[in-house]
């Protein structure tokens, strides 16, 4: 293998590994409202959380399905989850969605990465600036369950 297609490859997999600390997150925001419904898939780049846990609140708010409880976090967030229901073979009144976090250009970060090279840390700030529009809506989905559980 070529050095520089190693250099690449390398590269690649620190990218995704920080990526992957952004989604990290996330699955810790749902361990801290205390809920064990969040499925992971194992050959995709999802989330399939449940938010049951902001139902008494989101009720107050007159969503009753998955499908409400998109609406009103795109209408108070501006971030767009695809509901569970029977899309993804679920009820409708369940508070599931799905999550992807591929919404960002891996060329433009693997090039990022690759200027800072491989003899340093990636700065604890690369995801927020190189992956910023996941970044950004991983802070208000979070923002979103705090303020309804």
């Amino acid at each position: 293998m070529k050095e520089e297609t190693k250099l690449k490859l390398k590269n690649w997999i620190v990218l995704c590994w920080a990526t992957f600390d952004l989604l990290f997150h996330a699955v810790l925001v749902f361990a801290w409202i205390g809920t064990d419904d969040l499925f992971v898939a194992s050959a995709a780049f999802y989330l399939f959380p449940d938010f049951e846990i902001c139902r008494a609140k989101l009720l107050e708010k007159s969503c009753k399905t998955g499908q409400d409880m998109c609406d009103l976090l795109f209408e108070e967030e501006k971030v767009a989850l695809m509901p569970g229901g029977s899309t993804f073979l679920r009820p409708e009144e369940e508070l599931t969605s799905r999550l992807c976090y591929i919404d960002f250009n891996g060329g433009d970060a693997m090039k990022a990465s690759e200027k800072i090279g491989l003899e340093k840390s990636l700065p604890e700030d690369f995801v927020e600036k190189e992956v910023k529009t996941m970044f950004d809506a991983i802070q208000k989905l979070c923002n979103f369950v705090k303020r309804y559980s």
